[in-house]
Parts: C-alpha cells; sequence; structure tokens
C-alpha cells in the first residue's frame, strides 16, 4: 500500500533527484567557502536553495501546494521573529554586530523561496490560475516584507501609521485566503468567485495606494513602498486573472 496514492510515481522521481541536485549544491556551497562570502559559495547555495524549494511540493504536481509551502515559509519566518525577539536572541545577535548579516541572509532565503516556489506555480497552474497563484504568491512576499517592518518599527514611525499598517496586514490575510480559496476550487467560474476576486483586486490596489501615499520621515518608508509596489503586481496580476476566467467552469 503507497503511503500516498495522489502522488504519480514520475513526480516522486523528478522530486527525489531535484531534492538530492540542490543538497549536493549546498553542500558544495560550504565546501567552496560559504561561510568565509565567497562569491561561488555563495552562488551555489543560492542556486540550492531555489531547486529546493522547487523540489519539495514537486512530487503533487500541482500549484497550489506550492503557495502553501511559501504561507508554511513565512509561519516559520514570523515566528522566528517574534520569538527571537522575546527571548532575547536577537538582542544578542545585534550586540555581536552580527544583525545585518542574519537579515542579508534571510532576506536571500526568501528570495530564492520565492523564485523557486513561482517557477513550480508557473509549471504546474494553467487558465486563469496561472495569474492567481503568482499573485497570491506576489503578495505573500510583500507580507514577508512588511511584517518585521511592523514587528520592530522604530520610535519615529507615527503610532497612526503603524496601527493602519498592522490593520491592513490582517485585511491582507483575509484578502490571500480568500484568492486561494477560490484558486483551488474546482470550478471558479462562477458569479460568487468573480465578485470576491473582484474585491480583492479592490482591496490590494486600496492597500498599494495607501503605501504609496503615506508619508513618515524616516528609512522605514522604504519598505512600505516596496510592500506598496508588490501590492500593486499582486493585484494586477488578480484583474489579469479575473479577465480570463473562461465562460466555461476551468477544472
Amino acid at each position: 500500500m503507497e503511503l500516498f496514492p495522489d502522488i504519480e510515481k514520475e513526480h516522486r522521481i523528478k522530486s527525489l533527484f531535484y531534492l538530492v541536485v540542490s543538497i549536493t549544491l549546498i553542500a558544495l556551497s560550504f565546501v567552496t567557502g560559504l561561510m568565509k562570502g565567497s562569491t561561488a559559495g555563495v552562488l551555489l547555495f543560492a542556486v540550492g536553495a531555489v531547486v529546493f524549494f522547487y523540489a519539495v511540493p514537486h512530487c503533487w504536481g500541482n500549484a497550489k501546494y506550492y503557495v502553501i509551502e511559501f504561507a508554511v515559509l513565512f509561519g516559520v519566518y514570523a515566528l522566528m521573529w517574534i520569538f527571537g525577539s522575546r527571548l532575547g536572541f536577537l538582542r544578542e545577535i545585534e550586540t555581536q554586530g552580527n544583525m545585518e548579516d542574519v537579515a542579508w541572509f534571510l532576506g536571500g532565503l526568501v528570495i530564492e523561496a520565492f523564485i523557486g516556489i513561482m517557477a513550480g506555480v508557473f509549471r504546474f497552474s494553467e487558465g486563469s490560475r496561472r495569474m492567481l497563484y503568482p499573485a497570491i504568491t506576489v503578495a505573500l512576499l510583500a507580507v514577508f516584507i512588511m511584517f518585521p517592518q511592523c514587528l520592530f518599527a522604530s520610535s519615529s514611525v507615527k503610532p497612526s501609521i503603524l496601527i493602519t499598517a498592522w490593520v491592513l496586514l490582517g485585511f491582507q490575510f483575509a484578502v490571500l485566503a480568500a484568492m486561494f480559496r477560490i484558486a483551488s476550487m474546482n470550478a471558479i467560474d462562477n458569479r460568487l468567485s468573480r465578485m470576491t476576486l473582484l474585491i480583492a483586486v479592490i482591496m490590494l490596489i486600496m492597500m498599494a495606494i495607501w503605501g504609496f501615499f503615506t508619508k513618515n520621515e524616516n528609512h522605514w518608508m522604504d519598505g512600505l513602498r516596496l510592500w506598496a509596489f508588490l501590492e500593486i503586481i499582486s493585484g494586477l496580476m488578480a484583474l489579469y486573472a479575473l479577465a480570463n476566467i473562461s465562460g466555461v467552469n476551468e477544472t
């Protein structure tokens, strides 16, 4: 009796192959001086990480599992920042002068995961889902950026702006959940799905507008602008998906 009977043998073999390749590349990155900052080591690690994140959900051959992978990664990422702050790990790292290195490493890992996951999303989606799943993934990337911005906002950030940012992040989670629900449905061409997706697009664009036009005199705004830019990209992708839902139910 097979453990996962819904997984095709071809996908299992390819997934295992990609995992072996990714682990080999990551191992080679340490051998070639990753910890010393060598260019070869960094490149090998980056490529290995991209392949790894592409390989993990590949066995299911379904784009939604790549989105789930990114969401799980965000959960780990968020918990790491929260507990690292509460338990004093981040303060200790900052005292040792390594905070910038840690931030660059985590940021790079998120980008590598994003690239691998987007490759899987495009590989295993079709029809309007080919834009809808990427729209969700791009919006999730925006959350990766904005969450630590809000969590560790400096005292120079206006309280009203920070509160609004937290509220909008909450709305964004609801919007992403609705979009994922629509994309995961066997038949997405119905009035309720179209209306829900239209509302999601409007919400994403409104959040982007707030991000672009909010003013606060510090570097915190750079992250906010990047978040807003990704919201616009996500909203346009979702709008394209909405416009291209066929007249016949997509399965």
